[in-house]
This record gives C-alpha cells, structure tokens and sequence, in this order.
C-alpha cells in the first residue's frame, strides 16, 4: 500500500528551493535550504508573491519534516475556527429580550 507525503506537494523550483502547491495548483508555501554554523536543514515559510509579505512556519532537519510542518500549517487554514464570540448583532438582540412573565421575587413558591 502507498502512502501520500507532503513532500509530494513540493515542486522544486530552483535548485534547493520548493513551492508547495495545492491540487489546485495554488501555491501555499515556500521551503529553502539553508545551512548554519556548518549545520543543513530547512526553512519554511507561508507563501506570498513578495517576499517581506511571507511567515516563518519553522525550522527543519530534513526536507521530509519541513514539507510536513508547513503542510499542517497549510491543513490547519481549512478547520473551523476557534469561537470568537457572538457577532454584535447576536449580543444586541440578547440584550433587547423581552421581560421575563416570571414573577419577581428570589424564584421560591410563596408557602
């Protein structure tokens, strides 16, 4: 049985650097190699058209790893998002009930 890598996601577009691309062919990030103080390894980063627009996603020995770091990074974007509260208008409309048909008093049945 065959196994689907990120890696495979990865053109090489210049020698040691690779665009990760989705099925669209939409890229989504960059992967160098760089080496230092005499150490290799890889550097990955979210795709942008200019250079300064782009992040840093980390820092990897292998090429294998860096794929995979910033293709769960590229996963993560798909997800539902955490919950950031209510829309105003959400909290306005809870603000504005209508008053409760409840008596008023502390909730107790009177005896």
């Amino acid at each position: 049985m065959s196994h689907w890598h990120p890696i495979l996601a990865a053109h090489e577009y210049a020698p040691g650097e690779w665009i990760m691309v989705d099925p669209s062919a939409k890229p989504y990030a960059v992967v160098r190699t760089l080496e230092v103080a005499g150490e290799r390894g890889y550097r990955a980063v979210t795709w942008a058209e200019r250079s300064e627009e782009r992040q840093l996603i980390g820092y990897w020995r292998t090429l294998r790893a860096a794929c995979e770091g910033a293709h769960r990074l590229h996963l993560s974007s798909h997800g539902p998002a955490p919950f950031r509260g209510y829309a105003a208008s959400l909290r306005a409309e809870n603000s504005e009930k209508a008053p409760s048909s409840d008596p008023p008093g502390d909730g107790r049945a009177a005896a």
